[in-house]
């Protein structure tokens, strides 16, 4: 009986025992308060045993949850060291390839200019061959040491 139904009780006793004895009319409070403070206490261990299961799993649930807490918070950490190696590596391989295109435009820039001092030499060389066409070759009035000595028999030694 809930506390509305108790209440309610009570005071239809007491409009019924309105000009009864007092004395029995003080029993029948009393009895209606006593079973009203055992329904109450009986709804109360109820309550309180389902709050100790609810507290239990809760607790079962925190400690869940502070595993789960350890080991995220040991893959963020994981995650972590392995990003800055990451950000590490990616450093050297940009300077590493900065470097490289540096050497790459060092070699262009060389072999330009090595292609032009070769044009510049073939160039000159092709001026060269064309003026020597025109006068006598040098190469043609050296003569060996060996055409010598047919000349005058070995006697210039």
């Amino acid at each position: 009986m809930g506390i509305l139904g108790h209440f309610f009780t009570f005071f239809v006793l007491a409009i019924y025992n309105k000009g009864n004895n007092r004395s029995t009319f003080k029993v029948q409070c009393h009895c209606i308060v006593t079973d009203f403070i055992l329904c109450r206490m009986q709804s109360l261990e109820k309550e309180n045993s389902q709050l100790r299961l609810e507290s239990s799993q809760l607790r079962s649930e925190a400690d869940r949850l502070r595993r789960e807490k350890s080991s995220v918070e040991e893959t963020l950490t994981e995650a972590q060291l392995s990003l800055q190696l990451l950000r590490e590596e990616n450093g050297q391989l940009t300077d590493r390839q900065r470097r490289s295109e540096e050497e790459r435009e060092e070699g262009r820039l060389a072999l330009e200019e090595m292609a032009r001092e070769l044009q510049e030499l073939r160039a000159t060389l092709m001026q060269g061959q064309a003026n020597s066409n025109k006068r006598t070759s040098p190469l043609l009035t050296v003569h060996s040491i060996e055409d010598d000595d047919a000349v005058d028999g070995g006697a210039a030694r």
